[in-house]
């Protein structure tokens, strides 16, 4: 038997599935061939490393999967979602275009309306207490506006 047949055919001999025959061809050129025997030695350290390993555990959401995947159902599920997506973001889309439709003057609250405000935020606005504090004190010290919960000392 030469290298090449042994080579092909040495998974086959350690897992012990030749015949008797062809096993003792095979351990015959071993002893004879140096190459063949390293590789040999080789193939057996790792399947004896492989052999020690546990299995992976497989959670059952991936089991669930695979039995999808076998029975043709797992694109029809992955599809459902996508088209769940879809109808989601149609019924934003209507919300905000229909919200647009019935309010089409609105543009938020105005907070800022000259109506609206209160005397003493703004700065070149002066309360008459402001007014009348900078008139006794001829204008020298800067403006400094009221703000709400903060107490000024002057």
């Amino acid at each position: 038997m030469n290298c090449h047949r042994v080579q092909n055919l040495l998974s086959s001999y350690l897992d012990q599935e030749l015949s008797a025959g062809e096993r003792r061809e095979i351990r015959r050129h071993l002893f004879a061939c140096a190459g063949c025997s390293r590789l040999c030695d080789e193939l057996t350290l790792i399947k004896d490393s492989l052999e020690g390993l546990e299995p992976p555990a497989i959670g059952g959401d991936f089991l669930k999967k695979v039995h999808l995947y076998r029975d043709g159902r797992l694109l029809q599920e992955t599809f459902l979602w996508g088209k769940r997506l879809a109808m989601t973001a149609a019924w934003i889309l209507l919300f905000l275009l229909t919200s647009f439709l019935l309010f089409p003057n609105s543009s938020g609250p105005e907070l800022a309306k000259k109506e609206d405000r209160l005397p003493g935020y703004d700065v070149h606005e002066r309360t008459p207490q402001q007014q009348e504090t900078q008139a006794e004190e001829g204008g020298k010290k800067p403006f400094l506006p009221l703000l709400p919960g903060i107490p000024v000392s002057r």
